[in-house]
């Protein structure tokens, strides 16, 4: 992989958070966040991923490791790449660093998967993902707002307007989250900074004037806040998603019946039928429990597997019939109307009808 060597850039806002840093074996933890802090200020993820690279080549480190750093994302090497540029530039790291880099590097190689094709040519073969994709636009626009922080500590106002400026740019949802969770870090430390509660990162921000730190704690807290009402905003304008219908023979297929009752000379209907009516009748033939299903509502009876879903289990019934030869033949004749009586006049036990159809069901008739 062919990597840029990468210039920093001379932002105004040196002067509140200082040139570019150099640490020691004897640095404390304070002075590796504050270092941490400057480069995560002034540089992308990229740029820790070139830093870490170019770094690695420079000592002539395991090649199979660095083409596997090549496939690793940006944002793992965050750490990493800023020691290796303090490195590059000449510092000397606390006791216990490097060797925290090296475990990191291998877990994270660990994770890459093997690809045969090399790291100089992947980059003609690689296909962008849609997540790739979103992480670059979202790229885009961070550096498109840090810009305007710029402007601020040039002339000491900001004229920006997000919301107008979001607009135009059409975000999407899924972006503006990712701007609103870059920015929500940076906001929190200023704000914690100024609150003075943290001893740590009240050193890390000591060159900043109170004044210049809440304005740009104000301006990160608008864009923030603009992106994640947009977000939320384009989540509840989003169609949901139809539901995909299957069509009755998909439903059915896996539905065990019994075809006929040759000894009542009755055939079972086709069961694509149920799909949608809004009432069904089916006998047992092996107990002769005779049940009538009701829809529940305007889309009907369904089926799932073998058994009758979208049934209203208060209408729903089964009896016993002692003379299906003189019973059956009501239930497929007559009209919907003195349909309705058939239950009625059998005078053994009522129970809820379960749904279920087996191998001894009869499918008698559907009414939509």
């Amino acid at each position: 992989m062919k990597t840029s060597t990468v210039k920093r850039p001379k932002f105004a806002d040196e002067k509140y958070m200082g040139s570019e840093p150099s640490v020691t074996e004897l640095s404390s933890d304070t002075d590796m966040a504050h270092a941490y802090n400057w480069y995560n200020y002034f540089y992308t993820s990229e740029d820790a991923k070139n830093f870490t690279i170019s770094y690695l080549k420079s000592i002539n480190y395991d090649k199979d490791i660095i083409n596997s750093l090549v496939q690793v994302k940006a944002i793992d090497l965050h750490n990493i790449g800023w020691n290796c540029r303090l490195l590059a530039n000449g510092s000397t790291l606390p006791e216990g660093v490097w060797e925290t880099i090296v475990t990191r590097i291998g877990v994270l190689v660990a994770t890459v998967v093997e690809n045969p094709v090399s790291a100089e040519d992947q980059s003609q073969v690689k296909v962008v993902s849609i997540q790739d994709r979103i992480n670059h636009r979202a790229s885009d626009l961070i550096g498109e707002l840090e810009e305007q922080l710029d402007v601020f500590f040039k002339e000491g106002v900001i004229q920006f307007d997000v919301k107008k400026w979001a607009l135009e740019k059409g975000i999407k949802p899924q972006i503006a989250t990712r701007i609103a969770e870059h920015f929500r870090p940076q906001y929190e430390e200023i704000t914690e900074a100024l609150e003075g509660k943290d001893p740590d990162l009240v050193e890390a921000y000591a060159g900043w004037r109170a004044p210049v730190l809440k304005v740009m704690a104000l301006f990160i807290k608008k864009i923030i806040d603009h992106l994640e009402s947009s977000a939320e905003a384009g989540k509840t304008l989003r169609k949901p998603r139809k539901k995909k219908v299957k069509p009755p023979s998909v439903l059915v297929s896996k539905m065990k019946y019994r075809p006929d009752w040759s000894d009542l000379n009755i055939t079972s209907i086709d069961p694509k039928g149920i799909i949608g009516a809004s009432q069904l009748w089916v006998i047992n033939a092996k107990t002769r429990n005779l049940s009538v299903y009701h829809a529940v509502d305007g889309e009907g009876l369904s089926v799932r597997g073998s058994t009758i879903t979208g049934f209203e289990e208060a209408t729903s019934i089964t009896k016993k019939v002692r003379k299906p030869r003189d019973v059956l033949p009501q239930v497929l004749t007559l009209a919907k109307v003195p349909l309705r009586q058939v239950m009625k006049d059998l005078t053994t036990t009522e129970t809820k009808a379960n749904g279920r159809i087996n191998v001894d069901t009869i499918l008698l008739r559907v009414l939509k």
